[in-house]
């Protein structure tokens, strides 16, 4: 749970973010969680990300720091400055912050899965449950398309087929 200045180095072109934060766990896996779902604000980095995979990358320390947030910016800047022309960064530490993202706004009537898709961007569809009747919104799918809500009702109909079958034999 160290304080300090890291990087998130892409070690096929030798590229850096660079960040400061008070907890370096928490925030590398925020990072990473973000450039897993492709949501990451630095565009650059996450369209690496995507090209290269996890793999490419590798979080560093590069320096721990005492103090409040003043003395983490100014190391921060320090590191930036250092490292400005293999920085994925686009602004220095004391910048105004990037708008953070509008909200991503799920229906109710949103599976969970529906709702990652979303996020991810990948393709959804409404679809009416064959157990429960519910209208919900779900991932599309090419090989299979999705004739249940929820993996309750995925189960449940995989229950019904099931006595099914064994009944009629």
């Amino acid at each position: 749970m160290a304080a300090g200045v890291y990087a998130i180095r892409n070690t096929t072109t030798g590229q850096v973010y660079v960040g400061a934060t008070q907890n370096t766990v928490v925030r590398w896996s925020m990072h990473r969680a973000d450039l897993k779902r492709g949501t990451h604000r630095n565009l650059m980095l996450q369209q690496d990300w995507a090209a290269l995979g996890p793999e490419a990358f590798k979080f560093e320390m590069l320096e721990a720091v005492d103090g409040d947030r003043s003395a983490l910016q100014d190391a921060e800047q320090r590191w930036l400055e250092q490292l400005r022309d293999v920085a994925y960064n686009q602004r220095n530490a004391r910048s105004v912050p990037v708008e953070p993202r509008p909200p991503l706004i799920v229906d109710s009537a949103m599976s969970t899965e529906a709702a990652r898709a979303l996020a991810a961007r990948r393709p959804t569809t409404e679809i009416t449950c064959a157990v429960c009747g519910q209208r919900k919104t779900v991932v599309a799918r090419e090989t299979q398309p999705a004739r249940t809500c929820s993996k309750v009702c995925r189960n449940r109909l995989t229950y019904l087929e099931s006595k099914t079958r064994s009944a009629t034999t």
